[in-house]
């Protein structure tokens, strides 16, 4: 189930980039396009995953992981990715006596973490009298990616999943670092094309009023405008609010939805979904 917000990458471009690299790189690797015997570029080691079972939940992770960059910006979320690669590159410098696996072990499993401590659970249910959220299968997945991978990435991901905690902590301010003016500028021309659909806002259809020759005719109007005209008969909660702005949507559509749904928050998600 997800719970990284609206589906696709709607202002998550840097999420967009990583995981068609990471699918890119691994399937070249495992249809013997880039040859496995050779020495591999540390690009691809960062990145690519040589086994098909990380392929296959390494990526849907990294997908999930999206509502990450819309809470923090990409500037932020950039830096964070920057952080992890560059430990990633410095664990496989390390000499342990046996080789670590490539993949972004890392990247995965310090967004697991803040994804873990830091996005609202939106569905509650229980099973078998034990009372879980719909992380759980977030859980399952990256358990998954566990149990597929080589034993030796156990310090990859461990490196990790304490990047997140110190991220979650600010330890040094790092809730704060950005990318460099210059690597964002650069960033944002290259992306721009991907952008340009994320622009536009997210838009419900809804039917005009039936008058003269325009009756049943339908306009596009966002969510905002269209319940702008009448008042609220609820003031939304900052509570609400926050956890819909973290989901990715703008803060007057959230207020919006949850004056229309009482302050559900799960009711009003379903109303901008």
């Amino acid at each position: 189930m997800d719970t990284g917000g609206p589906s696709g990458f709607r202002n998550a471009p840097l999420t967009r980039t990583l995981v068609g690299a990471v699918c890119l790189t691994s399937l070249l690797w495992l249809t013997g396009v880039i040859k496995p015997h050779r020495q591999p570029s540390k690009v691809l080691l960062l990145l690519a995953f040589p086994q098909l079972g990380s392929l296959i939940f390494g990526p849907a992770l990294l997908y999930q992981f999206r509502s990450l960059e819309r809470q923090s910006g990409t500037a932020k979320f950039a830096s964070l990715v920057g952080m992890a690669l560059m430990l990633q590159y410095l664990l496989l410098l390390v000499p342990i006596g046996k080789e670590l696996p490539a993949g972004p072990f890392p990247l995965i499993f310090a967004c697991l973490t803040l994804f873990l401590i830091e996005t609202p659970a939106m569905q509650h249910f229980s099973i078998f009298g034990v009372r879980l959220t719909e992380k759980v299968f977030t859980q399952a997945a990256a358990l998954q990616l566990v149990l597929s991978s080589p034993r030796s990435a156990l310090l990859l991901m461990a490196g990790g999943t304490l990047l997140g905690a110190l991220q979650h902590f600010n330890f040094m301010g790092m809730r704060d670092w950005k990318v460099p003016g210059a690597v964002s500028g650069r960033l944002g021309s290259l992306l721009a094309p991907l952008l340009q659909g994320d622009r536009q806002g997210h838009r419900t259809m809804v039917r005009a009023p039936q008058s003269g020759s325009r009756t049943g005719a339908a306009v596009q109007r966002p969510l905002g405008q269209r319940a702008a005209a009448r008042a609220p008969a609820v003031a939304a909660s900052r509570e609400g609010v926050e956890q819909l702005v973290a989901m990715g949507f703008s803060e007057e559509a959230a207020r919006v939805a949850l004056a229309r749904s009482n302050n559900d928050v799960q009711a009003a998600t379903s109303l901008l979904l």
